[in-house]
């Protein structure tokens, strides 16, 4: 059972009797404006992905948040275990369907298209209405998919310990080269132009998205980190009770001003 997959299971018990509710009008958000979004404390966050300031922009009925990704300017939150689509602006927010989300981890957009780990395999999720559809391909049983991230329009997953590509149209499967990465944790892949970087046992790595091949980037243990997020040209990371900014070629890094403390943090993602 993985980090999400525990928290789920944990807090479902907290969960019962809001399944079906509806949540109160939102009346705490501001202009949203370009920089991440935290699930933290029941509650939806916004942060400046430059100094670090932030803010609240929903109520604290934002419980068991395993799942949050924007397409343009909404964000797409799995809460609860249902799929809502919520308006950073004004805090509006409209429930996609009435299908469980349950055991979710890692979601990703490509366009206007969500793609989300469901039950350990990949499926393609529309923000219209919520529905979706199973990305198999003709090769199935590789094992369970524990992450998920994408760039230049394509998808990246680790599945049992190997790394794949995914081709979105037929859902074929192409593993990235031999390497062993089962180290690496939900949360803890992310992407940048034609690099992925992972946390893999405590060592953080560029990989090669043609090749595979890999390097460590920077030599400091990132034991603890619960995610992390490549955004706006950077690297992100979510370590122990604070946000970094990591520097691509040297792996230096530094705690963005003023980020507050985020430990506990179920989900950190970003909107341009």
């Amino acid at each position: 059972m993985n980090k999400r997959q525990f928290l789920a299971t944990t807090v479902s018990t907290l969960a019962l009797g809001m399944a079906n509710a509806v949540l109160p009008p939102q009346i705490l958000a501001q202009p949203a404006t370009r920089g991440l979004y935290a699930a933290w404390d029941n509650a939806i966050y916004y942060i400046n992905h430059r100094t670090g300031a932030y803010r609240k922009i929903t109520d604290n009925s934002w419980v068991n948040v395993t799942g949050m990704s924007a397409v343009k300017d909404k964000l797409y939150v799995i809460c609860n275990q249902y799929f809502y689509e919520l308006n950073p602006t004004n805090g509006e927010y409209r429930k996609l369907s009435n299908d469980l989300w349950y055991e979710t981890y890692d979601l990703v957009t490509i366009g206007t298209e969500l793609y989300a780990v469901f039950l350990s395999l990949v499926y393609r999720v529309k923000t219209s209405d919520g529905s979706y559809t199973k990305l198999e391909g003709r090769i199935p049983n590789l094992g369970d998919v524990s992450c998920l991230t994408t760039t230049n329009g394509k998808l990246y997953a680790l599945r049992g310990p190997w790394l794949y590509t995914i081709d979105t149209k037929t859902g074929e499967y192409k593993q990235l080269a031999q390497d062993n990465w089962s180290g690496i944790k939900p949360g803890c892949l992310t992407a940048l132009g034609n690099t992925l970087y992972a946390v893999h046992n405590a060592t953080l790595y560029t990989i090669d998205t043609a090749t595979g091949s890999y390097a460590q980037l920077g030599k400091e243990s990132w034991l603890g980190t619960q995610e992390l997020l490549a955004f706006d040209g950077d690297l992100y990371a979510l370590w122990g009770d604070g946000i970094y900014r990591i520097n691509t070629k040297d792996g230096s890094y530094k705690r963005i001003d003023g980020s507050g403390n985020w430990g506990g943090t179920t989900y950190l993602t970003g909107m341009m």
